[in-house]
């Protein structure tokens, strides 16, 4: 019996362009989004149990020559265990999409401490953005189409820039 593609149809929807470009615009990047973003945001939208071998393929299309860090930054911790301090980003990044596909964490606390461990040496915050749509994404049964988890993103995204100054990379 064939199975089939085991791939969220959302990411499929022209709402993703639009999302890039919003998305691309929080980063500060000034130009339209590239095929290569486009695609590798529906690659990332579509999967469904993601893992860190998934972020940083999408990491490596969106911001070539990021790298997963290998140590963490003085002072920032995910605040998701109480792991000591030579495990690796990759221990707490995957702790963190383990907590996020199984809902024990909203999209927005999962991007709140995506941004707070800060994995990759650049393009967090696209990447953590692309992560709280793809938790949000699985949470609704709304139609990405109609574009609202993009505008409550966007909306509480510009507050955050507001009330905790701008995003890093």
């Amino acid at each position: 019996m064939d199975k089939g593609i085991d791939i969220h149809p959302a990411a499929l929807g022209d709402w993703v362009v639009e999302y890039v470009q919003a998305s691309n615009d929080l980063a500060g990047i000034q130009r339209p989004p590239s095929a290569r973003d486009i695609a590798a945001h529906r690659g990332l939208f579509a999967v469904n149990r993601l893992g860190v071998s998934n972020l940083l393929l999408f990491i490596h299309h969106i911001q070539p020559g990021a790298t997963l860090r290998q140590d963490r930054q003085p002072g920032k911790r995910c605040g998701m265990s109480a792991a000591s301090s030579d495990e690796s980003n990759e221990t707490d990044l995957e702790g963190l999409l383990v907590a996020a596909q199984a809902n024990l964490i909203s999209p927005h606390e999962t991007y709140r401490l995506f941004r707070a461990l800060r994995p990759f040496t650049d393009g967090n915050g696209r990447a953590g953005r692309a992560l709280w749509m793809w938790q949000s994404i699985r949470a609704s049964s709304a139609d990405c189409d109609d574009r609202t988890a993009l505008s409550t993103f966007a909306q509480e995204a510009m507050h955050d820039v507001r009330v905790s100054g701008p995003y890093l990379n």
